[in-house]
């Protein structure tokens, strides 16, 4: 039975039989959460739970803040906090799965936790107080500068500045295209179904890119983000309701971010392929051009054009993964 260590910043596998845990996993991965294919040690995988623990809880949930969120708000101020429900499915559905995290956190999964719980909560009382748009958008721009720094400021600061400037490269490429890509995630009121198709697309890409680069944890808790957008879709689809503000670009969004930082930074996973992941997000304009119109069926057609577009880059980013790496190690 292999087993997986869900540290973020740990890339050893142990194939162990059950008895010889305890006995052969070295005491620094004892920090995380161990799990393994079954209910063993508060563990949360067994496959006829997969479902629910990654689909079922996050996407109920979501369905529910969003419903919740939109009436404490009311229609005034509601609208574009109850993407925030996204953040809120991530949040259920990481406790279902791993616990509660450490605190202070010791990896970069366990950090991601307090990530989307405080951006998801801090982005919810700024809704209810109707920011401007740019205000939104700026907190999207530098959103993902602040996941970087938490997550690899050790390593930046251990870099050894007169031979090794990948790491600082690939961190200000990643600070720039995510921040672009969550300041265009903010919509006014009604059209939180574009952005919910986009995290969700992208979600379904990064699972598969986990898969690729051998990492069960972000492989399962990107499922979780596209289960929670899909919570949110049932809210705005045919006939969107709701805003996407500041809650939605950093909950939804920054669970995306960090997901993707962590297997930028501490994953086997392929960096071109997480850059042709982005393409997703771009995909809005060329939606509205297949589904153009402000009638009923347009508007009801568009998020599925959107589907098809956003799911072309998804698509091309796991081909250029499996073809340049194939199938990462064990888990």
């Amino acid at each position: 039975m292999p087993y997986h260590c869900q540290l973020g910043n740990c890339r050893r596998n142990y194939k162990l039989e059950r008895t010889d845990w305890d006995n052969n996993v070295p005491d620094n991965c004892r920090r995380g959460p161990m799990r393994d294919a079954g209910n063993w040690k508060g563990g949360i995988v067994a496959p006829d739970n997969i479902l629910i623990q990654t689909a079922l809880v996050p996407g109920a949930v979501a369905v529910l803040a969003a419903g919740l969120l939109w009436f404490i708000g009311g229609a005034d101020r509601g609208y574009a906090a109850a993407a925030g429900a996204i953040g809120i499915g991530f949040v259920a559905g990481y406790f279902v799965m791993l616990g509660v995290p450490l605190a202070p956190p010791a990896s970069s999964t366990q950090k991601l936790f307090y990530v989307v719980a405080g951006g998801t909560a801090f982005g919810v009382l700024l809704d209810m107080m109707r920011p401007p748009p740019a205000l939104t958008r700026a907190l999207g721009a530098m959103a993902p500068s602040v996941i970087i720094a938490w997550f690899v400021w050790p390593r930046l600061f251990a870099i050894n500045w007169g031979d090794d400037w990948g790491l600082l490269v690939k961190a200000v490429v990643f600070a720039a295209v995510a921040g672009a890509a969550l300041a265009s995630l903010y919509r006014d009121r009604g059209a939180a179904v574009e952005p919910s198709v986009m995290i969700l697309a992208a979600a379904l890409g990064l699972a598969g890119l986990a898969f690729f680069g051998a990492s069960a944890s972000v492989a399962q808790l990107s499922g979780v983000v596209a289960a929670a957008a899909g919570g949110l879709l049932l809210w705005n689809w045919p006939f969107s309701r709701h805003g996407f503000g500041v809650a939605g670009v950093l909950g939804g969004g920054g669970a995306i971010m960090g997901l993707a930082a962590i297997l930028l930074f501490f994953s086997e996973a392929n960096p071109l392929a997480l850059a042709m992941l982005a393409g997703a997000f771009l995909a809005a304009p060329v939606a509205e051009r297949l589904a153009p119109g402000r009638g009923g069926l347009a508007r009801a057609m568009r998020p599925i054009a959107l589907a098809i577009v956003a799911a072309i880059p998804v698509l091309a980013s796991l081909g250029v993964a499996f073809l340049m790496d194939g199938v990462g190690g064990e888990y």
